[in-house]
């Protein structure tokens, strides 16, 4: 088995397509810009870790997309996988990452960017 993996459902952040909750409190580039640095932090905190890192997108992104914010940030792009469900709903997204995450590791942990305090040693427990 490979590493132990651990899944991020994430959007690209972009305005319009963040929480909706945070678009009408900030406006929706403020929102924008803060999935943005949730989805960094997270990344940031992983990046270094033995853990095979997946982001599950959403249906409009691309692999592009992230791999131009890894670059903006520096973040290593080889330890990141991008995973595009096939467009169903949440629980089909969850069920489908995960059952991508166990075909080649023992263990898989599923978050979402937008919990940017998820500690990398709480996980490992």
């Amino acid at each position: 088995m490979d590493r132990d993996a651990l899944i991020v459902l994430a959007k690209y952040p972009r305005p319009r397509e963040v929480k909706s909750r945070l678009i009408s409190t900030l406006g929706e580039t403020t929102a924008a810009r803060l999935a943005e640095l949730f989805l960094v932090d997270l990344l940031k905190r992983f990046a270094d870790r033995e853990w095979r890192i997946i982001i599950a997108c959403g249906p409009s992104d691309t692999s592009e997309n992230f791999h131009n914010l890894f670059a903006k940030y520096r973040l290593p792009a080889d330890s990141v996988e991008i995973f595009k469900p096939a467009a169903g709903s949440m629980l089909h997204d969850i069920v489908a990452s995960y059952t991508y995450a166990l075909k080649t590791s023992r263990k898989a942990v599923l978050t979402a960017s937008d919990i940017p305090y998820l500690t990398p040693g709480k996980v490992a427990e």
